[in-house]
């Protein structure tokens, strides 16, 4: 509760306009005195009864002066706190001084700062005070712990902006303050519908006189367990601190649910970045280990690869050489390439989610696989070379053979035709013809070496002008752009200025962003606003902002815990089960440490972000 200013008790003025500047209702000093005693009572009365406690007052300038409610109301917004010690029916002046000093005392204990105001003023029952402080605590118990999901805003622009966002699109309604906003009723009408359309017909609403619809909301309103603060007079003519007391309780009815909506959804972000984070360093694990066993297979191969005395076998086993680097080498080549670039993707992705950068082991480093591949390639050549040098010379040995044989088969033919009839052709022309062969042998050698060409892709051409105002409005890191640029860069392959939708989920999955194929497809035509139906860079940023902000910080997760957790520092089997099912939940009690029969869900969030430098 201590988030918001230090509260320095005012005098009460006379309102004159709200903020926007549109003129209200002239009211005396002491009218707006009434209309906040009035609903400041009945707010203390109702948290008196929320807490089960039957203790009432009538009178704020009267009721308070003996510290006894005072200590009761705090109390109420920590039941589990210990109560002091104190005189429970004070006659004496010192008895009831000695009280207020302790509700005081209880009151910044509960993070509500105040200045301008004692005991002795409350025992004195200085009206104007009196109020003052019972607003001091409204705002700090309550107003101000109300933070907007979509900004940074607290407290009473906090409120302001939720009640915005409620009532967008419903038509004659423009909320803008606590004061002439809400003198139609429409407003509270919108702001009933917008979470429970089955209780308030807004067409109807808008044809209904102001004090009728205002009756009919306030009737709503107690229906679902808001306490009536206000009466008719109060929204017509209206304050503004007793009409933000009021709509307050709404954002603690309907808000609450949106606030842990959110929160389930950023645990359950959080759970699936850490599973598929996992997944991945888990499928690479088992990759390298695959290459690094083909790596010594293939080694113990070529060591082993005799060759045999025979012409054939040394053709055999170059043509198997042959097959072996078109084939199987390239294969795994390709595969890791794969494996290097799914390491990186493993990188990109912790430092888009600030998790600490995952490093295997030194002898699963993709340097080892490197070492190997060097030796497979050096013990190839040495093979490939020993086999050549041997196949050369047999075939040269073969060739003389050829042609001594068939010289003597010539001659013995010459012999032949000469004792039998004219010989038909020259020896030059036979000879010719087994010169003929021999080259056509040589010039078909099957020894001939392949070269792997490899070309790097370069990327380019992508429009970076419009990147630094999209940048500016995110709280992404110039690391973090880097990585959103080249993984931009790497998957714009048909137009280097824009991403397809298949496109755009490739990178996605590459920065490790665990989302649902129909999800994908929502957001991609959520953000492209080009006739071609594709994703620009800036329009990729603005997902990247989006995603971020649903995703959330190391403190916001740990606040989402927290929020299922009742802020205690672990969080039971049963409760996150709540927050994120039971898969979810099954998985993140392998991995989280036990403590006091329970989970430490702060020490295991705080291992699984980058520690603030």
């Amino acid at each position: 509760h201590g988030d918001h200013r230090p509260f320095i008790i005012p005098s009460v003025k006379v309102t004159m306009a709200d903020e926007g500047g549109s003129p209200v209702r002239k009211q005396t000093q002491s009218a707006v005195a009434g209309k906040q005693e009035k609903a400041f009572t009945k707010w203390v009365n109702a948290q008196y009864t929320k807490a089960g406690d039957t203790f009432r007052i009538k009178s704020l300038r009267e009721d308070l002066e003996d510290g006894v409610a005072l200590i009761k109301l705090i109390c109420c917004f920590n039941p589990d706190g210990k109560v002091p010690s104190y005189n429970r029916n004070p006659r004496m002046i010192p008895h009831k001084l000695d009280n207020l000093s302790q509700a005081f005392e209880l009151i910044r204990k509960s993070g509500v700062k105040i200045l301008g105001v004692g005991p002795q003023d409350i025992l004195n029952g200085n009206v104007s005070l009196v109020l003052g402080l019972i607003w001091a605590v409204i705002y700090g118990v309550r107003i101000g712990c109300i933070k907007s999901e979509d900004s940074k805003k607290g407290g009473k622009e906090g409120l302001l902006l939720w009640c915005k966002k409620q009532t967008a699109g419903y038509s004659d309604v423009n909320i803008t303050n606590f004061t002439s906003s809400w003198c139609s009723g429409l407003a509270l009408a919108a702001l009933i519908h917008s979470s429970r359309p089955d209780l308030i017909d807004y067409e109807r609403a808008r044809s209904e006189q102001p004090a009728a619809l205002i009756e009919r909301c306030f009737a709503v309103a107690e229906e679902l367990g808001i306490y009536r603060l206000l009466e008719l007079e109060d929204m017509l003519a209206p304050e503004e601190r007793t009409v933000m007391t009021y709509i307050s309780e709404f954002f603690y009815l309907f808000g609450k649910k949106t606030t842990q909506a959110t929160s389930r959804r950023r645990v359950t972000s959080f759970f699936q970045s850490i599973k598929q984070g996992n997944d991945m360093s888990g499928e690479y694990e088992e990759g390298i280990r695959t290459e690094l066993e083909w790596c010594a297979r293939v080694l113990e191969g070529f060591e082993n690869d005799d060759i045999q005395d025979t012409f054939w076998d040394a053709k055999g086993k170059l043509d198997t050489h042959t097959i072996f680097r078109k084939g199987e080498k390239r294969e795994h080549l390709a595969r890791r390439r794969e494996l290097e670039t799914l390491l990186q993707n493993i990188h990109t992705a912790n430092k888009a989610q600030s998790r600490p950068l995952y490093e295997p082991a030194e002898a699963l480093r993709p340097e080892r696989l490197a070492e190997e591949w060097v030796r497979v390639e050096q013990a190839e050549a040495a093979c490939h070379l020993n086999l050549k040098r041997y196949y050369q010379r047999e075939r040269d040995r073969l060739g003389d053979q050829y042609a001594e044989a068939a010289l003597q088969l010539q001659l013995h033919l010459q012999t032949t035709l000469a004792t039998l009839a004219e010989p038909e052709g020259t020896l030059q022309e036979q000879q010719e013809a087994i010169a003929r062969m021999r080259t056509e042998l040589e010039e078909n050698s099957l020894f001939a070496k392949t070269k792997e060409d490899a070309e790097m892709l370069r990327w380019g051409g992508i429009n970076t002008d419009g990147l630094a105002a999209a940048r500016a409005q995110t709280g992404i890191t110039d690391e973090m752009t880097e990585d959103f640029r080249n993984t931009f860069r790497m998957f714009a392959k048909l137009d280097p200025q824009s991403l397809t939708s298949s496109e755009f989920s490739n990178c996605l999955k590459a920065l490790g962003i665990p989302l649902p194929e129909d999800q994908i497809e929502s957001t991609f035509e959520q953000f492209s606003k080009t006739e071609e139906n594709k994703l620009t860079v800036e329009e990729f940023y603005a997902v990247m902002q989006f995603i971020r902000a649903d995703t959330g910080s190391k403190e916001q997760v740990l606040e989402s815990f927290a929020s299922f957790a009742k802020n205690a520092d672990v969080i039971t089997e049963e409760e996150l089960r709540q927050a994120v099912g039971e898969e979810a939940a099954a998985y993140l009690s392998t991995v989280m440490p036990r403590l006091n029969g329970g989970f430490a869900y702060r020490q295991y969030v705080a291992t699984m972000y980058v520690a603030d430098s």
